[in-house]
């Protein structure tokens, strides 16, 4: 998911039964009117493609139940302080509001840092799921859907590189293949009769 989408997700768009999440909106900064000060607004994804649903593996559904119960705990604690406009967002600040970027990616480097790994943009986690589920066999349409791409040209001309290594795994795959069957063929018995 791209971090307006995360940060637009809220609980209903998340069917715990079906494990399933739908993605149809974004949280956004924008001005109502001009000369207003920036707010938060829930706005639609971009394009068709970017409304999309995905299914969910069983232990992230355990995640996002515990999440949710965590979550619970914490607006029962804060009671007219819990900040949510909405009241059914999923990711939101420690009071309850909208995530600023800026504190993402203050969380994501500390994160980051106390982990021990490089630094990396957020972003970079959705490249590296698509990067992953390609060199998988994942087949490219398939991944385009899961990211929300108008067309699978897109995905691929964004993860060429990936396609380029798991072609290079086909084609070495491929060969291996054939020299097994090769050799099998030099060592067949009726070869050799054939042969002589």
């Amino acid at each position: 998911m791209r971090e307006a989408e995360l940060f637009g997700l809220t609980w209903p768009a998340i069917n715990f039964e079906r494990g399933t999440l739908r993605i149809f909106q974004q949280l956004r900064r924008a001005r109502p009117k001009r000369g207003e000060p920036q707010q938060f607004v829930l706005l639609s994804v971009k394009t068709q493609a970017g409304e999309r649903t995905l299914k969910l593996d069983a232990d992230l559904i355990e995640m996002l139940r515990a999440h949710k119960a965590n979550q619970d705990e914490e607006r029962a604690l804060l009671g007219a302080k819990w900040r949510d406009p909405w009241g059914t967002l999923v990711f939101t600040s420690d009071t309850g509001g909208p995530i600023f970027i800026s504190g993402l990616l203050a969380h994501f480097k500390q994160v980051l840092k106390a982990a021990g790994l490089p630094h990396i943009r957020f972003h970079d986690l959705r490249h590296t799921a698509a990067t992953l589920m390609l060199a998988d066999g994942v087949p490219l349409v398939t991944v385009s859907k899961v990211l929300g791409h108008s067309s699978p040209s897109i995905t691929g001309s964004i993860y060429a590189h990936a396609l380029d290594e798991s072609k290079s795994d086909a084609i070495a795959g491929l060969s291996k293949r054939l020299k097994r069957r090769k050799r099998r063929d030099s060592h067949d018995p009726e070869n050799e009769t054939e042969a002589s």
